[in-house]
């Protein structure tokens, strides 16, 4: 598409970078750095309907989806805040459902709450503001929820739908995102965003084989998940930074203990990136089973491969590598595993 931008204000030579949002894999991203000369810029930009991009200036950023034609960029000032965008639907569509969606009695009421916990005057007063702003956002997901449904089908030819199911997907079932994507048109269902969708349907839903990984252990050999083919897995993600995956520990070795002996492991890959944090962490917790890691914390290949977004998180693997289980607790973890290796004598 054809990107033209006035920015009468900004500096001749400052530049603009527009970001292609990469949901495979975040630390690779296409970056166009765009340079403004005399209050004008204009770009090229290869892309389909409704791609998500990041448009950045300084320390400022502005999310935008780009469509195929000709769009127009207008900075009035000197920064991103009063931005206009002409010729793009998206960006008409996703005004029309912010101004929806901040007309919704349970958004003002979240607003409201959120204003009086933060004025509050003494550690009392915010602990109850803090308790009934919970409880209302506790409200307002569900109500925004279905607030997105409505939204999604009232719109079914909208490109940034996939977008608006990505950013609730963590709040839905497996069925429910299945449901809802298929009901997405196909330009939709094409973008970046759309692509990364049917993936992560593909890919990493109950039901499908997990996608393989090769990373290195403690003594830095390369362990292949392929390996383990024939046993029930459970891939841990954590790190040692992680309160509550090093609280879980001690159940996750108690389900070791018991289930260790017969055709089940754990391979746990660390969102570590201090080796010695990480080995002392095994050590301490006597986490006495195969560990992974590249040591990129949140870009680790194998959490980014998986969308892991917050540990802990595992899956649960049968012996032919299929997901059968998600973020199963080391309590839990016997008597599923049990009901699992049960159903299979049947």
């Amino acid at each position: 598409m054809l990107i033209e931008g006035y920015a009468p204000k900004i500096k001749s030579h400052t530049s603009i970078q527009l970001i292609e949002t990469n949901a495979f894999d975040p630390a690779k991203v296409k970056t166009y750095n765009i340079n403004i000369e005399n209050g004008k810029f204009s770009a090229h930009i290869p892309t389909g309907k409704g791609d998500q991009f990041v448009l950045k200036m300084a320390d400022e950023s502005h999310t935008l989806y780009l469509e195929l034609g000709r769009l127009e960029i207008y900075l009035p000032d000197s920064t991103l805040k009063k931005l206009v965008l002409k010729n793009n639907r998206s960006a008409d569509e996703n005004e029309q459902y912010a101004v929806a969606l901040r007309n919704q009695p349970i958004y003002k009421k979240l607003y409201g709450a959120q204003v009086k916990w933060f004025a509050a005057n003494s550690q009392a007063e915010s602990d109850a503001g803090k308790k009934i702003y919970d409880s209302v956002k506790t409200i307002y997901d569900q109500q925004v929820m279905e607030f997105n449904f409505k939204w999604i089908k009232a719109h079914p030819l909208s490109y940034i739908n996939s977008a608006r199911l990505f950013y609730m997907m963590n709040s839905l079932t497996e069925e429910q995102t299945k449901t809802i994507f298929e009901q997405l048109n196909a330009d939709a269902k094409g973008n970046n965003i759309g692509r990364y969708l049917r993936y992560r349907i593909d890919s990493l839903f109950i039901g499908q084989t997990a996608p393989d990984f090769k990373q290195a252990d403690t003594a830095g050999n390369m362990v292949d998940l392929y390996s383990f083919r024939g046993k029930y897995v459970l891939i841990d993600f954590w790190a040692s930074w992680c309160l509550p995956c090093r609280a879980d520990n001690p159940n996750l070795v108690k389900a070791m203990q018991k289930l260790g002996n017969g055709n089940f492991t754990i391979l746990s890959v660390s969102l570590d990136s201090k080796r010695n944090s990480w080995l002392e962490a095994i050590k301490k917790d006597q986490l006495n089973w195969t560990h992974v890691s590249d040591l990129k914390e949140w870009k680790n290949a194998v959490s980014v491969k998986y969308g892991i977004h917050s540990i802990p998180d595992n899956f649960l693997l049968d012996p032919e590598g299929k997901i059968i289980g998600r973020r199963i607790s080391g309590t839990d973890l016997p008597d599923i595993l049990q009901q699992v290796r049960g159903e299979k004598r049947l």
